[in-house]
């Protein structure tokens, strides 16, 4: 795959391997970066290059110590020296890693000597796990990050805001590219700039037909903790849209909400609201998820609409209204992916 910057003009070319891993990135006549991967899909191993006008030069090679898979140490790999620490605690699950690790870094330790660390500084997120601020051990200011909703960074500032390389969505972005950002979640690598993943879903179609959307192209509401698409909202947005089109097309309902409410008094054959939910609930209850998902009726004033909810506590709570085409996700309780929300299941699930 090849890209062509917008600022300097210049192209990135990247490789991936049989395992759909990106394993180099290079931009021709400045830099070149590879990737080694263990048995489990984790990036073991970062090596750079830089060009002197006619070879790729040697720079260093990065080796990464895991925690599940969280890292927690950089090390160089000539002598094994210990070069970062990542101090972590609990992620925006509650959890140590239920939420891949987002939200969950607390400090980052350099200046390596004689079994302990002389340098400590302390990471703040907002409410999304991506790294806003950082301070040292006098709580003096040391770096400040600002993104849009794709993590493109907008500001930063502070004597570490260019060497920490932790930021959107606590994820680590290639020292190449801080400016234009290439995230490593874990599965796969982000962009911000094209807003999408530069290699397709590992899990396939089943995260939904287009295998390099990030986050539906809804940034504000979404959160990939480890860079693979939930499938069962897709799937619940996906047949959604299909019922809609079949009860349209069969004359079951018109698009016009206040047409159809007409039609429906005076016997034409559409369906009311009460009749579309029913007919869109029985369809969606039909289909399999991987969890367990309870579709129920709901009303107010005369008007119906449905409500999804999941046993799993990491799912969205969907809200689908057929006759006014709407689909509306509620964040979960449990800050996690593939949703941040802040309100429980309406009703309980088992």
């Amino acid at each position: 795959m090849t890209y062509y910057g917008q600022t300097f003009n210049w192209e990135r070319y990247s490789t991936y391997d049989a395992e759909n891993q990106l394993v180099t990135v290079e931009v021709p006549g400045y830099f070149k970066s590879t990737f080694t991967y263990d048995g489990r899909g984790r990036r073991r191993q970062r090596t750079e290059y830089t060009w002197n006008g006619s070879n790729w030069v040697f720079s260093q090679t990065i080796n990464y110590i895991y925690d599940g898979r969280r890292v927690i140490q950089e090390r160089d790999n000539n002598g094994n020296t210990p070069l970062v620490s990542y101090t972590r605690g609990s992620d925006l699950s509650g959890t140590l890693e239920g939420a891949g690790g987002v939200g969950g870094l607390l400090a980052r330790s350099h200046g390596y000597s004689s079994g302990s660390w002389t340098t400590n500084n302390f990471y703040h997120a907002d409410g999304g796990g991506n790294i806003s601020y950082m301070v040292n051990t006098n709580q003096a200011m040391v770096a400040t990050y600002r993104y849009d909703p794709y993590g493109n960074t907008i500001s930063s500032s502070g004597t570490l805001a260019s060497v920490n390389l932790y930021r959107f969505s606590s994820k680590e972005v290639d020292p190449n590219y801080t400016d234009s950002g290439l995230y490593y979640y874990g599965y796969r690598f982000y962009d911000p700039n094209l807003q999408r993943w530069l290699n397709r879903d590992p899990i396939g179609e089943w995260g939904g037909i287009n295998l390099f959307q990030f986050l539906f192209n809804d940034a504000l509401n979404f959160a990939d903790l480890f860079g693979l698409s939930p499938k069962d909202v897709e799937k619940i947005i996906n047949c959604f849209r299909e019922k809609i089109s079949d009860m349209t097309e069969l004359g079951q309902r018109e698009r016009n909400p206040i047409y159809n409410n007409f039609l429906c008094t005076f016997g034409a054959g559409t369906y009311g609201c009460w009749d579309q939910e029913i007919a869109m609930t029985d369809w969606l209850d039909k289909q399999k998820y991987e969890d367990y998902w309870t579709f129920r009726p709901q009303s107010n004033i005369g008007h119906h609409w449905g409500l999804a909810a999941s046993s799993n506590p990491y799912d969205p709570t969907i809200v689908y209204d057929p006759m006014w085409d709407k689909i509306k996700i509620i964040p979960p309780v449990i800050n996690v992916y593939p949703i941040k929300r802040n309100a429980p299941p309406p009703f309980p699930t088992r």
